[in-house]
């Protein structure tokens, strides 16, 4: 392939396990190997001290760079908040974090939605929160799923939020989030994620996935937003009561 993006995906609360994982020098070898054209390294420099091969990769590219120091990324993740360093452009943000969760990452996205619909592009929409999923598809749709799935529904998961417009409490976007210990490194959680991603699909709901791990949500969450607003298809949901 012409370029490669190695993502090290720790920061500075990553144990001493991510961090023998994501400094193997067999999966770097790989990943340099790969890039034709273009190699990109996108890691913290908390972890640089205690790695080796990611800090003599770097130190590597800098002299091929001719001594080119590393960029510092100018794109924020609201959920840095979530650990002890995070850019003075979410200091705002901090004093506002407010929620229905007991989790802060939940919270941290029930800010920025409250933020984005009381815009007046997304006024006419509202959002709950943890919807259960058995209260969400009509029977009509239950039926175009198998057995796994119609199961999957009537036991106890929900969607962490659900985006409905106040005219008709039509739903048209549910959004989860996707944290690393729970969802990238948890094989049946990964399954169970699936599972849900497919039940939507047939359903023809939207569905936003946003990973602890990335970045730009209140961009990703606004174009997901203005693409179920204003799509077309006729959906097999309940209207919210």
């Amino acid at each position: 392939m012409d370029a490669f993006i190695l993502s090290t995906v720790v920061d500075g609360k990553a144990t001493d396990r991510w961090l023998d994982f994501v400094d193997a020098p067999e999966l770097i070898s790989v990943a340099v190997s790969r890039a034709q054209r273009r190699f990109i390294l996108v890691t913290h420099r908390s972890m640089l001290p205690k790695s080796r091969h990611i800090r003599d990769l770097i130190a590597y590219i800098s002299r091929q760079n001719f001594g080119a120091p590393a960029e510092e990324s100018a794109v924020v993740s609201v959920f840095d908040l979530l650990y002890r360093r995070y850019s003075s452009r979410l200091r705002a943000l901090q004093a506002r974090v407010r929620g229905p969760s007991k989790y802060r990452s939940e919270n941290l996205i029930w800010t920025i939605l409250g933020d984005i619909l009381e815009g007046e592009a997304f006024s006419h929409l509202d959002v709950y929160f943890q919807y259960r999923l058995s209260n969400l598809f009509t029977q009509g749709a239950l039926r175009r799923l198998n057995d796994r799935q119609r199961r999957f529904v009537r036991s106890t998961p929900s969607v962490d939020f659900l985006v409905f417009r106040k005219a008709g409490r039509e739903p048209i976007l549910g959004i989860d989030l996707d944290g690393f210990a729970f969802h990238e490194d948890d094989s049946k959680q990964l399954a169970r994620d699936r599972i849900k991603d497919d039940i939507f699909a047939i359903c023809d709901l939207a569905l936003l996935r946003l990973p602890t791990t990335g970045s730009a949500e209140d961009v990703k969450i606004r174009e997901a937003l203005e693409q179920a607003d204003g799509s077309s298809a006729k959906r097999t949901v309940r209207a919210i009561p």
